[in-house]
């Protein structure tokens, strides 16, 4: 424990005392979005992990969380975390300032959609609008709607209160059908966890 570094905010939901009586030694940053992105890809993937019901151990929830997090591949350096530490600095720094900034040519584009797919219908708005924490998945409908018809990047889809209505691209995620034989064995998984 004395050798690790607790890097984070002066928010008060930490107990830094608590922390340091630990051994554990805490760098209070000024902000630092780092910080926050590792915490909701962390919260994110415990999450999924505690819904596939394979344990009720925290300490294994955060052990399988950890896996994942570690193994997730970056959009930046085309590397997981754990491929990182064993690359030269000077191969990471390039990848990593490569594709960033003005004039870097990328654009993120969500593909049009075709008429006669489903989608999920997103409930709480725009992230600059609202506070949300992704990982407890309500920020699109469990409900699945079919597209009928493309005005544009408009699309209209027969609504939740079952109105025939025109949604922005942005506002409509591509969903799969359902997964019954996931469904069912995520049900048995539940029964056994209970008993």
């Amino acid at each position: 424990m004395s050798k690790l570094v607790g890097l984070s905010d002066k928010g008060s939901e930490f107990d830094f005392a608590l922390y340091n009586k630990w051994g554990v030694r805490t760098a209070q940053l000024a902000r630092e979005p780092l910080i926050e992105n590792k915490n909701a890809q962390f919260q994110s993937a415990l999450y999924r992990v505690a819904k596939m019901n394979l344990s009720t151990s925290i300490k294994d929830l955060i052990k399988r969380s950890l896996q994942i997090v570690n193994r997730t591949k970056s959009k930046l350096l085309k590397i997981a975390p754990f491929e990182a530490i064993t690359a030269p600095e000077s191969e990471l720094s390039l990848n990593y300032n490569k594709n960033r900034g003005p004039g870097s040519g990328i654009k993120v584009r969500a593909r049009p959609l075709k008429v006669g797919e489903m989608v999920r219908l997103n409930l709480i708005g725009p992230k600059k609008t609202s506070f949300y924490k992704s990982y407890k998945g309500d920020q699109y409908s469990n409900k699945r709607f079919e597209v009928l018809k493309k005005k544009g990047n408009r699309y209209k889809i027969k609504g939740p209160k079952g109105k025939l209505k025109f949604y922005h691209r942005d506002d409509l995620r591509i969903t799969p059908p359902t997964d019954t034989t996931t469904e069912f064995e995520l049900y048995k998984r539940r029964k056994k966890l209970k008993k």
